[in-house]
C-alpha cells in the first residue's frame, strides 16, 4: 500500500520547510484579513500571539519530534481559542 501524504512523498526535512510555508502563508492570510474586515488592536495582536504560537510548535517538534501532538493538537487548540477570544474582544 503506498501513502501519498507529503512526508512519505517528500521526507521529513521536505515535510518540515512545506509545514513552515503554509503557517507562513496562514499568518499572511489572518493578517490580510484584520486588515480588510477592518479590525483594531486586539485583532492584530490576535495574529502576532498566532505567529508565536506557531514559532514555537516548530521549534518543539524540531527538538523534539515525539512531542508533535502537543505541538499540534494542544497549541493549536489553544491558539484557536485565544485568536477567536481577541476577535471577539475587538469586535465588543
Amino acid at each position: 500500500m503506498d501513502f501519498f501524504s507529503i512526508p512519505s512523498r517528500f521526507g521529513w526535512e521536505a515535510t518540515f520547510f512545506i509545514s513552515k510555508l503554509f503557517h507562513a502563508q496562514t499568518i499572511l492570510f489572518w493578517l490580510l484579513f484584520v486588515i480588510t474586515a477592518e479590525l483594531g488592536f486586539f485583532a492584530y495582536v490576535g495574529v502576532l500571539v498566532s505567529a508565536i504560537v506557531l514559532f514555537f510548535e516548530h521549534r518543539i517538534v524540531a527538538k523534539d519530534f515525539s512531542k508533535i501532538d502537543r505541538a499540534f493538537f494542544t497549541l493549536n487548540g489553544y491558539l484557536g481559542i485565544i485568536f477567536l477570544i481577541l476577535i471577539f474582544l475587538d469586535r465588543i
